[in-house]
């Protein structure tokens, strides 16, 4: 039977779960995912968890927060002045914000709390922080040549 390997193209269901146990991502509900292993758009981790499973073959994995998106660092918590807000759209606790930075990324920020003068931001990933916990399924395989 063959198994995924590195470069391999994989149809597969996932659910994602944080360290509190609140589901982050699924496709079980929507249509299936597929991705090329080794090619880096998932979690590194979570590719090569993949590596050597079968097709029908079901896995649950966790992977560390340091090796998902890392601590929460502090210095990416920060207050910003409350004037920069529209009159028509007040800025509230958990609303989530994007910015564009000069290079053209996006960065999101999520409101954490609002002060008669400044609105103080996180713009950690909303995940940093947490254990992540995974039930992969394999559907598929196109193996590489």
């Amino acid at each position: 039977m063959n198994t995924v390997k590195n470069g391999d193209t994989v149809i597969i269901n996932f659910s994602g779960k944080d360290s509190s146990g609140t589901t982050f991502d699924t496709t079980f509900d929507k249509k299936p995912i597929s991705l090329v292993i080794g090619a880096g758009l998932f979690l590194p981790f979570f590719e090569k968890a993949i590596i050597g499973m079968s097709v029908h073959q079901k896995k649950k994995i966790k992977i560390a927060c340091n090796n998902a998106y890392g601590e929460e660092k502090k210095e990416l918590i920060f207050s910003i002045d409350k004037n920069i807000f529209p009159d028509s759209t007040p800025p509230t606790p958990n609303m989530v914000l994007e910015f564009k930075q000069p290079d053209g990324k996006i960065l999101c920020a999520k409101i954490l709390s609002v002060s008669e003068k400044s609105v103080t931001v996180n713009t950690n990933h909303p995940l940093a922080g947490k254990d992540l916990f995974f039930d992969i399924e394999l559907l598929e395989t196109r193996i590489s040549i």
